[in-house]
């Protein structure tokens, strides 16, 4: 075979090979789909925008979105684009959060599948300008062991009604790492787990005040596989911040 037709046949072969990768790799990458549509008036205008949460796949067998976005238009022709992060079973719901009587976008999707940890972003278009708020957050919980084989925890800057919980089914575990003795006296301070917020829910206040939101937070001992209940709040949106109406302790069905 002459070089000229070594080289033609190589060119050829590339040519095909690259043309197969191609066609695989477009397989392997499902066009962007329409998750859910909605249609509300989110600018104050009175009039409805259509609302649609988009997102394209990781691919045809998965059921984790790679991308994830909403895109918002205006009977005035005008448009909105909010991205996000990756997740699973990404939804939004449209209500009136922000207490300023237009419905804002409250976006939620699955970090993992196997677990309860959630993405969440709250959104406010009043008057067309796209304005992000900050979710509520509890700065001041804090844990400490204590004696007898128990756990304090605070939820409020002065300490006030703290939470006593029994840590009996994990004693022998806490002795071994050197917490306590025997008699449950306590040897040395270790922190406990205080997860960052898993999960935020709308929760209906009353018909006068509308929606707010409820969080949950979990409380785990020395380690997270020693869970010992979840912290749920209930917040509402005043004057521009975030108030907490109703603080719950909820211990873990194993826990006293």
């Amino acid at each position: 075979m002459s070089d000229n037709l070594k080289a033609a046949f190589i060119i050829l072969m590339f040519l095909l090979f690259n043309n197969h990768s191609f066609i695989i790799n477009a397989e392997q990458t499902p066009s962007p789909i329409t998750i859910s549509i909605f249609e509300d008036d989110l600018t104050g205008d009175k009039q409805h925008e259509t609302i649609q949460l988009k997102g394209s796949l990781l691919h045809d067998n998965s059921s984790f979105y790679q991308n994830i976005w909403i895109e918002i238009k205006s009977i005035h022709s005008e448009k909105w684009k909010i991205p996000f992060t990756g997740g699973y079973d990404p939804h939004i719901q449209l209500l009136d959060l922000t207490q300023d009587q237009v419905n804002d976008l409250f976006y939620q999707s699955a970090q993992n599948k196997n677990d309860h940890f959630y993405t969440h972003h709250l959104y406010s278009l009043k008057n067309g300008v796209i304005k992000e708020v900050p979710l509520p957050k509890q700065s001041h919980i804090k844990g400490h062991f204590r004696n007898d084989f128990q756990i304090e925890i605070q939820t409020s800057i002065r300490n006030e009604n703290p939470i006593m919980i029994e840590v009996n089914e994990f004693k022998n575990k806490y002795v071994e790492h050197g917490i306590y003795d025997t008699k449950g006296n306590l040897l040395e301070q270790a922190p406990i787990m205080i997860a960052p917020v898993s999960k935020y829910e709308p929760l209906l206040i009353n018909k006068s005040k509308g929606y707010g939101l409820k969080s949950y937070q979990k409380i785990s001992g020395g380690h997270t596989k020693d869970p010992l209940g979840v912290i749920e709040i209930d917040w509402y949106y005043e004057n521009g911040a975030w108030v907490i109406l109703q603080t719950d302790w909820v211990p873990n069905r194993t826990s006293n």
